[in-house]
């Protein structure tokens, strides 16, 4: 008779015999499960009961249960309840037992589509219960029921659709990733093409949830997957395109292109908003490559490459060009690009054929060129990839039933698995009848994750031999999985066969035949006897037998083939021997290369401006190289450390610094090596901001050496360093024996002095030379401007600046400092005391002295960004239309909030208003918040408003100004004496309006600022259009930047040039250039360098700052004096190949030139009335009348009239 039911609290059904005899039961020998139940009760009491009954008992129990967890009239708690029980039964006896093979039956693709709403409730649950009992091994049957699950989503019943959402959830977060690519995907993607939107929003988010965990399976899929998912990102319902946005981003998270991978949001985003589609290509340009690209990268560029092709917008086209060039160039396999050649290829040749601009023309031209070579069908091959002899083609099916085969066989032979009452089985006999259904479910699935890890998943073999006579190619897959990941392999054995073991080996004993469970909540599992035999899941004992029978399945899948993973490499004696590639801004910089690095050696960068030199070093610092060595420990010693020290003392700041605390230095030993060097008391206890450059140098240095690197990344080290101070770093790196150099320095006798090995930037490659400099010279001569600044072949070109007045010879001075004093804010000592020197149109002065003497305080007080002491009576003096460039000691400030700005962009911005915006921020031309609030008050009647220009009344300058309260019509300007104004507080407004009057002298207000015209002026600095028009300010290298400023500061013609360490970030080329521009160049030039050779190229006379004094040494030499009055728009360089502007009326003028003549006397331009007079003065004199106009002065009698 069949158990009564009884109803035991909270409505729980339970089947219980009501007497089991002693003699009843079956003895107890197989394994108790180990289970720990804090649930309720009566859950517990109920399985207790049903794990005491017989077999036939049991399964009259769970038949029940089902039938109950299926019943429509069952409330929602207890069909909860039977299906916690139920799970808790298959955790206990097993799933691969007869009951547990009952229970996950159930769990079927008919059971989930059922048309009556009770039975998919209760499947649903019974399922996501057994995924929180057992865990991983339920993997082999939900697999297959992922479409289910999906579609689940949909559901009438809130119950189903939070289940299946459970469900999926956790079979992401725990499945083997190895059945990503046949299992999982295939469905995902289906789901995202269903007509129901949740249906779709589910398969984004399963997605979503595994990305993280399955990178390796999914990233050769991302061409696949991108195109759907974008598909997503543009339906009409907004719960999917947010979705799928985040999807998509997570997604290509998994990119292992560590170059691409920060980009992946934006690239992500512009899909979703094609405006964003310029910002995002000047990221691509500005983004350092180093890593090859492949499909995946592809996949997730080439759409936007291809809208961008197909805009308006020439500037987009022209970006999309570059980046296909810069991405075609690093592509290592054609397979890779060839499913984007249908894209790109025509677009590329729509533009070549439509464009109009003849730049743009090219560049699509190269960037044509390099996508065919990508692909093998130009000249040559950007990279060529020895097809490996080795190959051979496996597919999974194949290979995944020669597995099943051999994990049958290791099964069979496991001493395990083999007892004195049960004879081995043949393969044949255990496929045949050995196994039941459950069983063979999960062997099958081990088989199929398996064979995905050995096709998929490993390199090829180097030890197989496809060529050898006597090679067996019906086990090259044997070779496949020897190189296989242990770890992976165990990973995909370890988690489902131990429940096949317990169950096999419970039915070869006829002993075993029938289970019984006295305690389920014991902690340790005993046989009859009491003895602890058995292995309990998760134990260490269980992983031990895990892990052997995996070991023997790889041993069966291995055959006489060498097991890869337990063979090693002998160690590199270098520290780095690696083959990668290198790009930057849209430009290749290296080209599969190789970086070998010795230990203890010392190599020099060498290479021109732009090569990537600092951008080598960078990404060696990150470790961003691809192949680097993980366990090299690399410090970068940077040019210039910008961040902001918080007030912070110097000696706290370093302390707290990441690397001093990983190299476990103390504070005593810190401050030791910095006190021993030169560094105060009071030093160490300043921020780092009150530091001179030399000094911040030295620091940076000294925590390079306290950090204990392996290879020390120094960047211009010699930088701001004195004669002094350079002298110990040579000896402080020639006593490193066992740290290894990589330097890049301008510093020719530096180099000489430490370098080991030259390492030379040769036609994207880097090529070595062992010896210092002097040995390569020898080797290279066309490098002797390493040495020979005057062997530059590079030229700059710097403009001529109008006549001063009153100005007639070289040596008279046009800007002087007299008995000035300067202090620091919150010092009390002053840097400099009763300082005087003057400038004039010959000047060529070198300032020198040691760091921190004041140099650089100096010519700030002579440019007036600082402002003598208060009550010094010191004066600092310049001519009212004297026009002063002074690029400084950190010369980047000028143009840091600009780095998105191209460099045409930034002048245009710069002189936009006519004049120099970087002029009215010094201070004695801004106004501070105090003098703006001030006029924001309240002003009376008669106040001076604005001071709009002047006039020379005699010897005394006049100024025009207007005035609160006045009435234009009624009332006309004052002009008021300049020491009146200066009298009266106005000195600043002056100072502006005189600035504003030398621009209009040096014609800044006529001259035009057009892309044509401003990239002319940067080609006299060597910054061609690449850098200049179409890159951004971020993407030029250090020196490309000086040029850019010292081009800035040229713009509006200056009459003398100060520069403060010059030298820092051009290299030997460029220095050349810039000694040979200076040279020629028509006004005063006053220099601040360490670097001798440069200076004594150049001057004539010595500032020595020293002690807070400055002495002078030499003078200046009178030369011819040259200038230019007349102001002209210059022609459109011939390099930028513009064609020639035409009117309506088709006339065509090669080159348009404007001639404008100023009055000497309002430096204003001259009226036709006026010039018609002098052109009959000019005829009678016998001049022309730009000569005649140059002779006018203050005693000619034009002078009153004019």
């Amino acid at each position: 008779a069949l158990p009564k039911a009884k109803n035991t609290t909270g409505g729980l059904t339970v089947f219980k015999n009501m007497t089991i005899s002693a003699s009843e039961k079956v003895p107890n020998t197989s394994p108790v499960k180990k289970t720990a139940i804090k649930e309720d009760p009566s859950i517990l009491a109920a399985v207790e009961n049903m794990l005491l009954l017989d077999s036939y008992s049991k399964r009259i129990q769970i038949e029940q249960h089902l039938i109950v967890l299926r019943d429509s009239k069952t409330s929602p708690k207890d069909r909860l309840t039977n299906a916690e029980i139920l799970a808790k039964v298959v955790k206990a006896v097993g799933i691969c037992s007869g009951e547990g093979d009952m229970i996950v039956e159930v769990i079927s693709s008919e059971s989930l589509e059922n048309q009556l709403q009770s039975v998919r409730e209760g499947v649903i649950l019974l399922a996501k219960a057994l995924m929180k009992s057992v865990g991983r091994i339920l993997e082999p049957f939900l697999l297959p029921l992922l479409p289910q699950l999906l579609i689940m989503h949909a559901d009438r019943s809130q119950t189903v659709r939070d289940g299946a959402a459970a469900i999926g959830a956790d079979l992401m977060q725990q499945v083997n990733p190895y059945s990503f690519r046949t299992m999982i995907f295939p469905t995902l993607i289906t789901a995202m093409s269903h007509d129901d939107w949740r249906v779709k929003v589910a398969g984004l988010t399963f997605l979503r949830s595994i990305s993280p965990r399955v990178s390796k399976q999914l990233t050769p899929l991302l061409p696949e997957l991108i195109p759907k998912v974008s598909e997503c990102i543009y339906d009409s319902k907004k719960q999917v395109q947010t979705t799928a946005i985040d999807t998509l981003t997570e997604a290509c998270g998994v990119i292992a292109n560590e170059d691409i991978r920060p980009l992946v949001p934006q690239l992500v985003s512009v899909i979703a908003h094609p405006d964003e589609s310029i910002k995002t290509l000047d990221a691509l340009l500005e983004t350092t490559f180093v890593a090859n690209v492949d499909a995946p990268v592809l996949a997730l560029i080439a759409p936007l490459l291809a809208k961008s092709l197909k805009t308006r917008s020439s500037v987009m086209k022209r970006k999309a060009s570059r980046v296909i060039d810069i991405m075609c160039r690093l592509v290592q396999e054609p397979s890779d690009v060839a499913p984007f050649m249908p894209l790109l290829l025509p677009a590329l040749d729509k533009v070549i054929d439509e464009i109009v601009d003849a730049e743009v023309c090219g560049v699509a031209k190269d960037a044509r060129a390099i996508l065919l070579k990508a692909m093998g069908e130009g000249d040559e091959k950007v990279s060529t990839v020895a097809a490996t002899p080795t190959a051979v083609s496996l597919s999974v099916p194949a290979v995944q039933i020669k597995l099943l085969d051999a994990l049958h066989h290791s099964m069979k032979n496991n001493q395990l698995y083999s007892t004195a009452e049960q004879p081995l089985h043949t393969s044949s006999q255990l496929l045949q009848g050995s196994l039941n259904d459950t069983e063979q479910k999960i062997f099958t699935f081990i088989s199929e994750l398996c064979a995905e890890l050995v096709v998929k998943g490993t390199p090829p073999n180097p030890n197989m031999k496809i060529d050898d006579a006597d090679f067996d190619v019906e086990n090259s897959w044997r070779y496949a999985v020897a190189m296989s990941d242990s770890a992976d392999w165990n990973d995909c054995i370890v988690p489902y066969i131990l429940s096949v073991r317990d169950s096999y080996k419970s039915r070869c004993s006829p002993a075993t035949s029938e289970t019984n469970f006295i305690d389920i909540s014991a902690e340790e599992k005993v046989d009859k006897d009491g003895d602890n035999e058995s292995f309990p899941m998760g134990s260490p004992t269980d992983n031990t037998v895990a892990e052997q029978l995996s070991s023997a399945f790889r041993s069966a899948a291995l055959g006489v083939v060498l097991d890869s993973q337990n063979q090693t490499d002998p160690n590199d004696s270098n520290l780095c021997d690696i083959e990668f590639s290198l790009a930057f801004g849209g430009k290749i910089l290296l080209h599969n290369t190789y970086l070998r690095l010795g230990k203890g050696r010392r190599y020099g960068l060498m290479g021109k401006n732009g090569a990537g030199k600092t951008t080598l070093l960078t990404n060696i610092g990150s470790g961003n190289i691809e192949g680097l060595p993980a366990t090299i420990k690399t410090v970068y010693v940077q040019h210039d450390d910008a961040s902001d020290d918080q007030g912070v003392s110097l000696i706290d700041e370093m302390m707290a610094g990441k690397d001093m605390i990983e190299a476990g230095v103390k504070r005593e030993d810190a401050a030791a090596a910095l006190t021993h060097i030169g560094f105060t008391e009071n030093m160490l206890s300043c921020p780092r901001s009150m530091l001179s450059g030399g000094w911040k140098m030295k620091l940076l240095i000294i925590r390079a050496m306290l950090s204990r690197a392996d290879v020390l990344l120094l960047d211009e080290p010699t930088n701001h360093l004195d004669t002094a101070s350079v002298a110990w770093l040579i000896n402080y790196i020639l006593s490193q024996k066992d740290v290894t150099c990589l330097i890049v320095s301008h510093d020719t006798q530096f180099m000489d002095a430490v370098l080991t090995d030259v390492i030379h930037y040769e036609n994207r490659k880097l090529v070595y030379y062992h010896g210092n400099l002097t040995h390569f010279v020898s080797i290279h001569p066309e490098a002797r401007y390493y040495y020979e600044l005057a062997g530059s072949t590079m030229s700059f070109k710097f403009p001529t600046p109008e006549r001063l007045d009153g100005i007639n010879s070289t040596t008279r001075s046009v800007l002087k400092i007299e008995n000035c004093t300067y202090t620091y804010p919150g010092q009390t000592k002053p840097q400099l005391v009763n300082v005087s020197a003057k400038v004039c149109l010959a000047s060529r002065v070198a300032v020198v002295g040691a760091n921190g003497a004041g140099k650089s305080t100096l010519i700030k007080l002579l440019v007036q960004e600082a402002e003598p002491d208060e009550g010094c009576g010191g004066i600092v003096w310049k001519h009212m239309n004297l026009r002063v460039a002074y690029v400084a000691q950190h010369s980047f400030h000028h143009i840091e909030q600009h780095l998105d700005s191209t460099p045409v962009e930034y002048i245009k911005w710069r002189f936009a208003a006519g004049y120099d915006k970087e002029d009215m921020t010094k201070a004695n031309t801004k106004l501070t918040e105090e003098e703006v609030e001030e006029r924001k008050g309240e002003r009376k009647y008669g106040d001076i408003d604005l001071v709009l220009g002047r006039r020379k009344n005699g010897r005394t300058m006049e100024y025009e100004c207007t005035f609160v309260g006045q009435n234009p019509a009624r009332e006309p300007n004052k002009y008021i004496t300049v020491e009146k104004l200066t009298e009266m507080g106005y000195l600043k407004l002056v100072q502006q309006c005189d600035t504003r009057i030398a621009a209009a002298a040096a014609g800044l207000d006529l001259r035009p600022l057009l892309t044509a015209e401003i990239q002319g002026h940067l080609d006299d600095f060597n910054l061609a259009a690449e850098f200049g028009t179409h890159g951004t300010i971020r993407r030029l290298s250090g020196g490309q930047k000086v040029k850019l400023v010292l081009a800035a500061a040229m713009w509006n013609r200056p009459h003398v040039i100060i520069l403060d360490e010059p030298t820092n970030y051009l290299d030997r080329e460029a220095l050349g250039a810039l000694t040979q521009a200076i040279k020629t160049f028509a006004g005063g030039v006053v220099i601040i360098s360490h670097n001798h050779e440069f200076t004594d190229a150049l001057c004539s006379e010595k500032w020595l700052v020293k002690d807070g004094q400055c002495f002078t040494h030499g003078g200046a030499e009178e030369t011819a004096m040259k200038s230019m009055s007349i102001k002209k728009s210059q022609s459109a360089p011939a390099d930028l190949d513009l064609p020639p502007k035409d009117d309506a009326t088709g006339n065509i003028n090669t080159s348009i030139v404007s001639e404008v003549i100023l009055n000497p006397k309002t430096l204003e331009s001259l009226s036709k009335k006026e010039i018609r007079k002098l052109e009959r003065c000019a005829a009678v004199a016998g001049v022309t009348l730009k000569d005649y106009v140059l002779k006018i002065n203050c005693k000619s009698p034009e002078w009153k009239w004019l």
